[in-house]
């Protein structure tokens, strides 16, 4: 916990996003971590090319553009177990704590094959079925990371994501005022529906959808759904008492 104190101190004192993971890189070298990737995950979301959101990262780009290129998050075990666990969990482990398809299984095998022999994940699970992630690991090399490291990385982790958040609020000179019915629909896209189907649920054109969810991107200054949710979440204009 001391290592985890110290940390916060640190990082209190940081004005940027930018330097704020410059430090936890730095930070993760002490714990032999060459690779993080802090991802944000949504219910899936139509009309998106893929249901997350990258916010930092410095994994090989041969492996990232494999990654995407191969669609591999329509089978990515990782991300799957993320998003219903509570605790930190090492990749190939996964054989271990829950049943995974052959492709899930290949999927394993290919990390192997582009030089991640370990991995660790820090799921956060939070309203709305949005999942954050890091994603730890190492080049060529195994994480030995004992009970207490994995501990301070948990701890390091919940504080990096409120610290994000409070950093993407405070983007904003004042929080975007967003009407009922423009929270209305923004809600039902975190629930990964369609302008087809919320149209239905909400008993308007799907014309009029599309036009309160670009009025939804201009103020909150996005350009797709899946940053929509996640920016609106940040800023506390989606909360669990609205379910």
């Amino acid at each position: 916990m001391e290592r985890f104190l110290q940390f916060s101190k640190v990082i209190k004192h940081i004005s940027s996003a930018e330097a704020m993971f410059e430090l936890l890189s730095i930070t993760l070298k002490n714990f032999g971590i060459d690779y993080i990737h802090y991802l944000v995950v949504s219910p899936a979301l139509p009309g998106e090319d893929h249901p997350f959101l990258h916010v930092y990262g410095n994994f090989p780009n041969i492996w990232a553009d494999h990654y995407l290129e191969n669609k591999s998050y329509e089978i990515d075990p990782i991300i799957k177990y993320a998003r219903t666990a509570r605790d930190p969990f090492h990749w190939f482990n996964l054989h271990h704590i829950t049943k995974l398809s052959s492709l899930e299984s290949n999927y394993l095998n290919q990390l192997g094959d582009f030089g991640f022999i370990d991995g660790l994940s820090v799921p956060i699970n939070e309203a709305l079925g949005q999942t954050s992630i890091f994603n730890f690991s190492a080049n060529q090399k195994s994480l030995n990371l004992t009970d207490d490291d994995i501990d301070v990385l948990n701890h390091i982790c919940f504080y990096m994501h409120e610290k994000y958040c409070k950093f993407t609020s405070d983007h904003f000179n004042e929080k975007p005022i967003l009407s009922e019915r423009e929270l209305e629909v923004l809600f039902w896209v975190a629930q990964g529906k369609s302008d087809t189907v919320i149209a239905e649920i909400l008993s308007l054109s799907e014309h009029t959808i599309d036009t309160y969810m670009r009025r939804i991107y201009k103020k909150l200054n996005v350009s797709n759904r899946t940053t929509a949710c996640v920016r609106a979440v940040c800023l506390g204009l989606l909360m669990p008492q609205i379910i």
